[in-house]
């Protein structure tokens, strides 16, 4: 089910670029890496007539097979092993059947406090980051009409449990998947904001200084 979650997906994200609207929501499912188990997602409202026949065709299996949105086993869709009453576009479960990263939507350009990532154990919220949280400098980052791109790139380790986050602008972070929280993270428009500050600092004492010589040489 994940081919018709990138599917759906590349078709809203293709002309949400021309039109810089957001997709309307629609069911889809994602296995864990080790296929053992089914995050399924289901639409608050579907509006199928938004899709073509094959894609149609699938949703409607999903909302026939699942009745809740949550953690499944691969062999049992009947049996939820937890639930959610929430909506994303993107999540991620994690082989272990218990955690699971919620990424925030389509970021808007007035909104620098949009959601941007959650951590989430058996359904149940451990922590989440608005980009704000993450990011320096949001409205530098690349913008849309309406909306921006703070997310450059993200890996996940699942044997240790951790996901690292890099934006656009190279700051880059560490999470704990079963805590959520920063176990590391390198912040370089910090560190260059701090150099400028410290070099506007070093000249604005070299002038007084020389201001408090030439006068004293006066007197």
């Amino acid at each position: 089910m994940k081919t018709l979650a990138l599917t759906v997906l590349l078709a809203v994200l293709g002309s949400a670029v021309r039109a810089d609207k957001e997709a309307p929501p629609f069911s889809f499912t994602e296995k864990t890496a080790d296929g053992k188990y089914i995050f399924v997602m289901l639409a608050p409202e579907e509006r199928l007539g938004s899709w073509n026949d094959e894609t149609c065709a699938r949703i409607q299996r999903i909302r026939e097979t699942y009745k809740v949105s949550g953690l499944y086993r691969a062999d049992n869709p009947h049996e939820p092993l937890w639930t959610v009453d929430w909506y994303a576009f993107d999540v991620v479960p994690i082989s272990d059947g218990h955690h699971l990263i919620r990424w925030g939507g389509w970021a808007w350009s007035r909104a620098p406090e949009w959601p941007a990532v959650g951590f989430y154990a058996d359904g149940k919220l451990l922590r989440d980051y608005n980009v704000s949280d993450l990011v320096s400098w949001p409205s530098l980052m690349p913008h849309s009409v309406s909306h921006f791109t703070w997310r450059k790139s993200s890996v996940i380790d699942e044997e240790n449990l951790q996901l690292t986050l890099t934006t656009y602008h190279l700051e880059r972070y560490t999470f704990d998947l079963t805590t959520g929280e920063i176990v590391g993270s390198f912040r370089p428009p910090r560190w260059i904001l701090g150099f400028i500050l410290l070099v506007i600092a070093f000249f604005v004492y070299r002038f007084i200084r020389r201001r408090r010589k030439t006068r004293a040489q006066a007197s």
